[in-house]
């Protein structure tokens, strides 16, 4: 699935994974990774459904 974001800075946060960690503490980037990581490997929303963090 592509990811499109509307807001530049968030953007720019979610695409690099150090400037996430600087932003946030680890423990959020890293979940955030995760959550954006799943969002990528989905092929349609529908698989999202029984996601976490839901």
């Amino acid at each position: 699935m592509q990811i499109e974001f509307l807001d530049a800075r968030l953007k720019r946060l979610c695409e690099d994974r150090s400037a996430r960690q600087r932003r946030w503490q680890k423990a959020a980037a890293d979940m955030l990774d995760s959550r954006l990581d799943d969002l990528a490997a989905a092929v349609h929303l529908e698989q999202l459904r029984h996601a976490p963090g839901k």
